[in-house]
């Protein structure tokens, strides 16, 4: 009875194979969860899933009841550990959002992977950074470095043509005692052809 039950159980392996694994979704290795970011942020990751047919990166505000995403960029060929996209945080307001990266596959289905609490802070101080641990980045996918200072405008020289407000005085004063003596001579003209 033995060999008929192992004939059978692999016969059943054969016509019914083991269930595949779910699909794994697409990987954000930067930004991480938690963190502070501003000014031009590198998105990496990894879409490179077997089926791939096109990837979208999109953010939304961390708690909206409406669940509004913003789209950041679209790709029709899969990445492997590289940059997803380039978001650009200084046209936003700052607050706490959140990323999503959306991959459709060729059968219809679509996965979609999150990175949370993303504090954006172009135009308020950055608090200290608290990265959510179990999003380590994947050795050695390692995410780009952030800029630590957003750039600084170069001071413009002093404008040699720059009227004080002296200056701006002495005109009104000179033109209100060339209006007077005209006011003036146009009334002593006048009496002197009256008479």
């Amino acid at each position: 009875m033995k060999p008929l039950s192992l004939t059978v159980l692999l016969a059943s392996w054969l016509l019914f194979p083991f269930p595949v694994l779910a699909q794994q979704a697409g990987i954000v290795t930067a930004p991480l969860s938690g963190q502070a970011v501003q000014g031009a942020v590198p998105v990496t990751g990894t879409t490179d899933v077997e089926g791939f047919c096109s990837a979208e990166i999109a953010f939304a505000y961390q708690d909206d009841p409406t669940d509004t995403w913003f789209l950041i960029a679209q790709t029709e060929a899969p990445v492997l550990g590289d940059t997803l996209a380039i978001w650009d945080t200084t046209i936003i307001t700052d607050a706490t959002y959140k990323l999503r990266l959306r991959i459709f596959l060729s059968d219809g289905r679509v996965l979609d992977t999150f990175v949370t609490n993303l504090r954006v802070r172009n135009y308020t101080p950055v608090e200290t950074s608290t990265p959510d641990p179990a999003a380590r980045p994947t050795p050695g996918l390692l995410p780009f470095p952030l800029p630590t200072d957003p750039p600084q405008p170069t001071p413009l020289p002093p404008n040699p043509e720059a009227v004080t407000p002296q200056e701006v005085y002495r005109a009104a004063f000179q033109g209100a005692l060339t209006i007077v003596v005209a006011f003036v001579a146009l009334g002593l003209l006048v009496r002197v052809r009256r008479r």
